[in-house]
């Protein structure tokens, strides 16, 4: 009796364990699950040489730039070094034409323009001196640029340019006065087209004493014989046959005699350049008026030589009374076109 007393007492002992085991495991899995942890990235502070970069010194000019990996980070570099160079050179363009004497006659905000131009083609190659990467998507970098490398092919062009308008020039000192002062113009219009590349090339990196001179020299001397040396040309007139058109060969007379510049066909000096009058007259009539309009074209040539070149003007005479004094008006005003044209320089 006491026997089976312990059995079931051990009975329900180990029926008493289980239900407890079972309640426990309930309790466990109803327990509410943990939210998971996102992890965050944290950006690491930028670095000095980022946030102050180096000053730029006479061979180098540094840069930082800013990226999503290296390669944008290089050309966000680039990208920035080609602004900055621009306003360097603006700078420079603009304090060279405050100066007096030298280039101060020669630039103007076109002049600027063009040589800010001529260094945002520019192609830089940077030598990368610090990177570093402050998260997954940002890179940061710094970089130096070597002026002369910068410089070069700017260097290059200029004097490209530079030694054939000189070496044309040279080669026509014993051209007569006419197509020297041709040429001089053309010198002239030449040295202010390498003028912005000139610029953007000394504020990189100077030139030498030698070249600046040529070029800082050259400038003013070319004007000074664009100027000077069609004084020296004389001109004849040749005979009109053409009616109409003999009002304005008179009116070109009157203009090369009041400048000094008219000789007679026949005391035509060598050297003379002649002029061959053509052109196109339209007469019509609109609200009561007369009106003339006339395209001249004046061919120039050396005596016994095909006309090397054409000018050409487009003027306008009006009356009310009739077409002849509207023509006659025209080629006052033509007189008046030539008159302005010496006082540039010739024809």
């Amino acid at each position: 009796m006491m026997e089976a007393d312990g059995t079931k007492v051990r009975w329900w002992r180990g029926a008493l364990t289980v239900a407890m085991l079972w309640w426990l495991a309930g309790c466990m899995g109803q327990q509410p699950q943990k939210a998971p942890v996102e992890k965050v990235l944290y950006e690491k502070p930028e670095p000095v040489w980022f946030t102050r970069p180096p000053e730029d010194d006479e061979k180098r000019l540094y840069e930082t730039g800013d990226g999503n990996d290296t390669a944008s980070a290089l050309n966000d570099t680039k990208d920035r070094l080609r602004e900055r160079l621009c306003g360097i050179v603006e700078t420079y363009a603009r304090r060279r034409a405050s100066e007096e004497g030298g280039l101060s006659g020669f630039i103007d905000s076109k002049t600027v323009q063009e040589a800010c131009r001529s260094v945002e083609k520019a192609a830089p190659e940077p030598e990368v001196m610090e990177k570093r990467r402050l998260s997954k998507e940002r890179t940061v970098l710094l970089a130096s640029f070597d002026r002369h490398a910068l410089a070069a092919p700017l260097k290059s062009a200029t004097l490209r340019r530079l030694v054939a308008i000189e070496e044309r020039w040279h080669a026509a000192m014993k051209e007569p006065p006419p197509r020297r002062a041709e040429l001089a113009r053309a010198s002239l219009d030449g040295m202010r087209r390498l003028l912005p590349l000139y610029l953007a090339a000394d504020a990189i990196e100077p030139f030498g004493e030698a070249v600046r001179k040529r070029v800082e020299t050259g400038l003013p001397y070319f004007r000074r014989m664009a100027r000077t040396l069609p004084k020296r040309v004389r001109y004849c007139v040749e005979p009109v046959r053409v009616p109409s058109l003999k009002l304005f060969a008179k009116a070109l007379r009157e203009a090369l005699s009041e400048k000094k510049l008219l000789v007679e066909p026949r005391h035509a000096p060598s050297g003379a350049l002649c002029v061959k009058v053509t052109g196109r007259l339209e007469h019509a009539r609109a609200g009561g008026r007369h009106i003339v309009d006339a395209d001249i074209a004046l061919g120039l040539h050396e005596r016994y030589k095909p006309i090397r070149t054409i000018r050409r003007f487009h003027v306008r005479g009006e009356s009310e009374e009739s077409g002849s004094i509207a023509l006659e008006r025209a080629a006052e005003a033509f007189g008046a076109r030539v008159v302005r044209a010496l006082g540039k320089g010739a024809l």
